[in-house]
């Protein structure tokens, strides 16, 4: 009799967390691709996209928006700009800067999409166009969910914060 190893999945290299307010499942955006997790259950890789997702938010329900980089021997650019999801991470549109940027960091409250890229806060109300605010060096922004215009940034420093919707 042969045996067959039970295939286990890992997770490394996670870049963000969401849970999705439709149905309460979390999901995790890796450097392999966007994958589901649940209780006593094996991670499951959404859709068919192992894109390096390194920023992502989720937005309401089933909608996410991701950047980051097309994976290796895909036709998608190196910078994949924003891209959206409808359905829960099952497919993928492109919403602007593709082939342009890459957001390291997105965090979503209410219509206000809040994006570290090269050095910049960018703010964006429709995805499509952005807002350049601040310049610092960072590791992550986190926004307040009460939308009351207070980020938090990760530096070499320690935290740093802003009450102005990350204009300084």
């Amino acid at each position: 009799m042969r045996r067959t190893a039970a295939f286990t999945a890992t997770l490394s290299h996670v870049h963000g967390l969401g849970v999705d307010p439709a149905d309460s499942r979390v999901y995790v955006a890796t450097h392999n691709g966007l994958y589901t997790v649940a209780k006593g259950q094996q991670p499951k890789l959404v859709g068919d996209r192992k894109d390096d997702f390194m920023g992502f938010t989720v937005t309401g329900k089933n909608t996410f928006i991701a950047s980051g980089h097309g994976a290796p021997g895909s036709d998608r650019p190196s910078n994949l700009g924003a891209i959206e999801t409808k359905d829960a991470g099952r497919t993928w549109a492109s919403r602007s800067l593709s082939g342009e940027a890459h957001f390291h960091s997105l965090n979503s409250v209410k219509d206000t999409v809040y994006g570290y890229e090269s050095g910049q806060v960018k703010v964006s109300g429709e995805n499509k166009n952005w807002d350049d605010r601040a310049t610092l060096d960072a590791l992550d922004l986190a926004a307040d969910p009460t939308g009351n215009d207070t980020l938090l940034a990760t530096t070499a420093e320690g935290v740093v914060s802003n009450t102005d919707g990350g204009r300084t």
